[in-house]
Formats: structure tokens, sequence, C-alpha cells
């Protein structure tokens, strides 16, 4: 009995990160809009599937202001779990180097890592079960990346994954 509960279980996750489904990734790309003040390169991504682990799909666009940068990507399937991977288990850090949070924001779980010294990290907004929004950013302050990340409609980019569930 312990063995089936197992498997039933094993299942259940497995079909919860696989989904059923994922948006073409056109329709990100199109949820990744200009940002006032930034210039904005063209979006481009991939979707695929494989019988193994599914569909996934990515989608990524890279934005510039001065000597600050800010890479934007989409991702789903099991590549989204290995972003959110480090943010799972709540932990909070901060030194005079580094800072690594998770913040709900919105109503959405966000991981925040950020090296003090290199004006540099990576914002993580969870969108759904299998899908992140990821901001990498340089030579900025995380506040002023995390009030650019906000610029982005996050509602928008989760609707269209909810709809391919």
């Amino acid at each position: 009995m312990k063995r089936i509960k197992q498997w039933i279980v094993s299942a259940l996750i497995g079909a919860t990160l696989l989904g059923a489904g994922v948006p073409e990734y056109k329709a990100i790309c199109d949820s990744l809009r200009e940002i006032a003040g930034w210039q904005a390169d063209k979006c481009e991504g991939v979707k695929m599937s494989n019988p193994m682990m599914g569909e996934m799909v990515s989608a990524n666009r890279s934005y510039r202001a001065g000597e600050k940068q800010l890479n934007v990507s989409v991702v789903s399937g099991m590549q989204a779990m290995g972003v959110w991977a480090p943010f799972m288990s709540g932990t909070q850090m901060e030194s005079d180097e580094a800072l690594m949070k998770t913040e709900q924001i919105d109503g959405f779980n966000v991981g925040i890592t950020y090296d003090k010294k290199e004006h540099s990290g990576g914002i993580v907004v969870q969108l759904a079960s299998n899908a992140m929004l990821v901001f990498e950013f340089e030579n900025m302050d995380w506040k002023e990346a995390l009030e650019a990340a906000k610029e982005l409609d996050w509602q928008a980019l989760k609707s269209l994954f909810e709809r391919s569930e």
C-alpha cells in the first residue's frame, strides 16, 4: 500500500511539473513589452516538446539603459523548477557582500539575489507551478531592478500559463 501511495504522489508531482501545455513563445514575447527609459532588443523564444519531459517554452528579451542591463526570460517546465529551487526553502541571508531573500509581491512569490560589490543579481517571479519570470540585472541596485521588473505585466504573463493548463 505504501508503494502505491508513493507512486500516486510521484505521478501527481510529475504531472504538476510538466503541465498540460504551455503557451506559444510569441504570446510571451508580446507580453515582454517596452520598458520606459530602456532600449529593448528583439524578443526571441522557443517552444519544444519531448515525450519524457513534456512541453517547454522560453522567451528572452534584453534591455539597456546606459551602463545598466536587464535580461528578462520566461521559462517553463523542468527548467523553471531549477530556477526556483534556491528559493524553495525560504532561506533568507544578508552579508556585506550578498543578499538572498524571498518575498510576496502583489500575490506572487518572488526570489531575490544580489551581489552588493558587483551591483548585479537576479529576481525570480513564480508565475505558475511550472513557469518563472526571471530578471538578471547588472550595474544597478536590486531595488531599482525590481522597479523596472514591475513595469512588465506579471498577471498577464501568469494568465498565459493558466490558459495552457
